[in-house]
């Protein structure tokens, strides 16, 4: 959404057709106030791109943003995950080791 109340505010104070003291309303089709209104709808037209070039810059900050968190969390997750998988290869370790000694004593010979 574009904020239009201050927006106005500004367009008003840099209107050239207040700030020469002529009045609004239907133009006519002459060359100069045609050059009238289109510089005053180019003027506005820029200052609405404008605004949409600031809308997009913010969105693409608070994207920035939201991605750097996710990036956090699945830094976080995928450490976990490596903890878990370490406590299990150590356990498995641990439990190969006492079969191997539980079979090196019942068959001393095979060494």
């Amino acid at each position: 959404a574009v904020g239009t109340g201050n927006d106005h505010k500004n367009w008003l104070g840099d209107n050239p057709q207040i700030d020469d003291g002529r009045d609004g309303g239907n133009i006519g089709f002459e060359d100069g106030d045609r050059g009238q209104y289109e510089d005053e709808c180019s003027h506005m037209m820029t200052r609405l791109k404008l605004n949409v070039y600031r809308a997009e810059d913010e969105m693409l900050i608070m994207e920035r943003i939201r991605w750097r968190k996710e990036e956090e969390e699945r830094k976080k997750e995928r450490k976990k995950a490596e903890k878990e998988l370490a406590k299990i290869r150590v356990q498995k370790n641990k439990e190969w080791r006492e079969r191997r000694e539980e079979e090196r004593k019942r068959d001393p010979k095979s060494d």
